[in-house]
């Protein structure tokens, strides 16, 4: 079965907003040329600000085997690793810049660390390392019940970041006794952030 025939009509995907959207439907109200009717709307969110490193992925890159996808760090004690984004902006003037962490496993202590050197990645307990010396973190947290974590806005005063600076950001987090690799520390996918003014 293709696409079309799944969704009834021709499907239409374009960027909008909110990232990727998807309209299939009777018609799509208020675009020139199409008709004006019922349609339906599937957004997908842009994923992050920055380029993502040290993802769990392919399992000879975690400390045992312990792979992660693309988008995350190594597997922890739920089966998947850790995932980190950043949401907001790079401009330090706004300095509304969120990282957000998610499939965490709950209830955990989650620490963020900032360097301007990124490095790696090194096995370091149950995860990979990407980020060097000097390091700073930031305010020690704790994952919900969903396995969620956030930080920020006004990161920027702390640490003293300035416009064209280039840094790491990764979260280390406790795991559940019975860790893959029995150290019960891990790490989220790291990324890397360009300031702007």
């Amino acid at each position: 079965m293709e696409f079309a025939d799944f969704f009834g009509l021709d499907p239409e995907l374009h960027v909008g907003p909110s990232g990727l959207e998807f309209f299939s439907g009777a018609g799509f109200g208020g675009v020139p040329s199409r008709p004006t009717g019922t349609f339906f709307a599937f957004a997908l969110e842009n994923t992050t600000l920055g380029a993502r490193l040290c993802a769990g992925s392919p399992a000879k890159a975690c400390p045992c085997g312990n792979a992660g996808i693309d988008t995350s760090g190594c597997a922890h004690t739920g089966g998947v690793g850790g995932c980190l984004s950043a949401q907001g902006s790079l401009s330090i003037l706004r300095d509304d810049l969120r990282l957000e962490a998610s499939d965490l496993p709950p209830n955990q202590f989650v620490l963020p660390f900032v360097s301007p050197v990124s490095q790696g990645p090194d096995p370091v307990g149950d995860g990979l390392l990407c980020l060097g010396s000097p390091a700073m973190r930031l305010d020690l947290a704790q994952s919900n019940a969903a396995g969620q974590a956030g930080f920020g806005p006004n990161l920027g005063t702390p640490i003293g970041w300035l416009a064209g600076e280039t840094w790491t950001v990764q979260l280390a987090f406790r795991d559940l006794a019975g860790s893959p690799c029995s150290s019960s520390l891990n790490f989220t996918g790291a990324l890397s952030l360009t300031l702007e003014p």
